[in-house]
């Protein structure tokens, strides 16, 4: 019901208790998909993260507004300018959070933190358009990774551009 925005306490948690189990210098490589990845990028803008070499991004959305009035309208066929108000008051009463300020765009545009965007062109759930606007705002050396196919998992290794993800992580894997 947070839609990664209060999640990211559990994830700063969860980095210290990482690098208390295993050493100060421990490196860790983050993947989220959909929510997870907007936890993640969240996260990483507020410089919550220690220790983080990479975040691999797969599927997040650019905004909760945005995404959740899409949503509305493939179910109830409405206009956003309709299903926006709709949603955003339907969750301020519910959960007293304005959607408005849950925005990963506005994070991504602190974040250090190399990172890859994957999405594919597929996805039923976010729309492809989501990782251009938060590639383009991301201020960390960034790589962007749109799949053909319905998972990056699926495409084919002699594809050229299948390299790209192994090529970006041991380029920023300590």
């Amino acid at each position: 019901r947070q839609f990664g925005y209060d999640d990211v306490f559990d994830l700063m948690l969860w980095n210290k208790y990482l690098l208390k189990r295993y050493g100060e210098k421990h490196h860790i490589i983050m993947y989220g998909k959909g929510m997870g990845a907007n936890t993640i990028l969240n996260t990483a803008g507020l410089n919550k993260l220690k220790n983080v070499d990479c975040i691999i991004s797969d599927g997040a959305y650019s905004d909760v507004l945005s995404y959740l009035a899409a949503k509305a309208q493939k179910a109830i066929k409405l206009p956003s300018f309709i299903t926006k108000p709709i949603m955003r008051t339907i969750v301020m009463n519910e959960t007293g959070r304005d959607l408005k300020d849950m925005d990963t765009i506005k994070y991504v545009a602190k974040n250090s933190i190399p990172t890859i965007f994957i999405h594919s062109r597929h996805n039923q759930d976010v729309d492809v358009k989501n990782v251009y606007a938060l590639y383009n705002n991301n201020t960390s050396p960034k790589e962007l990774f749109v799949v053909r196919e319905d998972h990056f998992y699926d495409m084919n290794l002699d594809d050229p551009y299948a390299k790209v993800l192994p090529e970006f992580l041991s380029e920023y894997i300590a």
